[in-house]
């Protein structure tokens, strides 16, 4: 308990609007020293194992949750799950996402463009074969960077997966 309240000091002086979230099977723990010790409130309020709150969570900013919901767990096991729901829509995070443009008429003019390219001095200047293969591995994504070029479309976790 002493590494969890040590860590726990650390990581609030550091950033102090920190949310710390601690949740488990807490059955052998006394959660009202816990709380007092941390500061922080145990958000389950049902049984999670028998008639006996053996499971909980524990967070230093329950403002920001809504509150605890039991499920049935799936596995074999006598404790029942806990959801810790958030008490505000959250926005959805956006990001940019690079991909080549690999569409029809992007290939063919890329077949055509590397048809056309004289590969001599690969062959026949190069002082060895790293130097070849460097070679050729530079002007093929030059010309895939040409014909095929690279854009970025921006998503959402909202967004549908296709």
């Amino acid at each position: 308990m002493d590494y969890l309240l040590n860590r726990t000091d650390d990581i609030l002086d550091k950033v102090h609007d920190s949310v710390v979230v601690c949740g488990g099977d807490l059955n052998q723990l006394n959660i009202n020293k816990l709380e007092q010790l941390l500061g922080w409130d145990a958000m389950v309020d049902f049984p999670t194992g028998g008639n006996a709150c053996l499971d909980n969570c524990l967070t230093n900013r329950k403002d920001l949750f809504s509150g605890c919901t039991p499920f049935n767990i799936l596995i074999k096991t006598d404790h029942i799950g806990v959801i810790l729901s958030a008490g505000m829509k959250l926005k959805p995070m956006r990001r940019k996402f690079p991909f080549r443009d690999c569409r029809k008429h992007r290939k063919e003019a890329l077949y055509k463009a590397l048809a056309k390219q004289n590969w001599d001095y690969a062959v026949q200047k190069a002082n060895n074969i790293d130097e070849a293969v460097d070679y050729l591995g530079k002007k093929i994504l030059d010309l895939m960077n040409t014909c095929m070029p690279t854009m970025t479309i921006s998503m959402s976790a909202r967004d549908p997966y296709w």
